[in-house]
């Protein structure tokens, strides 16, 4: 797909997508954090469309290897960013969690660690004037004020993910916080987009319920 263009299976990316990511603050260049899931594939595919004739789009993809399909999932946004004309980043890391804690088999510390890492990554890679958009939905809204809330956050936890925030010497930008994912969902299928599917969103969505009823019934 050459950049600026529709699927190639003709469907036109709907105004509720292109909306909040044209309506971005001025910059100098554009960044997609892409995972290979859904959700950051159909982001990419959307900015491409969007803004890839304008500006210059950039893909980035920071590789946790603590997955059995990681390097699928780098492969395939690889591809992605070859077909789209995009300019492809790829980072491996090496997730630590906090040994003093004997905690280091726990889930919650992982992803943590995980996501200090890919942060890290993100800030290095953004320069003055650039924009890194995350696909950030509104479904992981409401897990993550959820699981602040759980973890002894109190009324700051309500607050969830900002919109907009510094990162590094750019910004990040959320634009799809309003949208649910079973919308994102719907447009990648007609749109017919491969992407990898994440095995730890299963496992979090067993976590989370697991929370709640052991909250509910404290």
């Amino acid at each position: 797909m050459t950049p600026g263009a529709k699927p190639e299976n003709g469907v036109a990316w709907p105004d509720a997508l292109c909306a909040p990511v044209r309506s971005l603050p001025e910059h100098a260049r554009l960044w997609v954090a892409v995972s290979g899931g859904l959700d950051s594939v159909l982001l990419l595919h959307v900015v491409a469309h969007c803004h890839a004739a304008r500006v210059p789009v950039g893909a980035i993809h920071v590789n946790h290897q603590l997955q059995f399909n990681a390097n699928d999932s780098e492969a395939l946004c690889r591809a992605l960013c070859d077909r789209l004309g995009v300019h492809f980043v790829s980072r491996r890391v090496s997730v630590q969690t906090d040994k003093t804690s004997g905690e280091t088999g726990d889930v919650g510390g992982i992803e943590e660690a995980a996501r200090k890492a890919r942060y890290s990554v993100f800030e290095q890679a953004l320069g003055a004037g650039d924009l890194l958009l995350m696909a950030h939905h509104a479904d992981d809204q409401a897990e993550t004020v959820l699981f602040r809330l759980l973890r002894g956050s109190g009324v700051a936890g309500l607050a969830g993910m900002p919109r907009s925030r510094a990162l590094g010497a750019g910004q990040l930008i959320r634009p799809w916080l309003d949208l649910e994912r079973a919308e994102l969902e719907h447009w990648a299928n007609q749109a017919s987009l491969d992407w990898v599917e994440d095995p730890s969103n299963t496992d979090q969505a067993t976590i989370a319920t697991t929370c709640v009823t052991t909250s509910f019934r404290a």
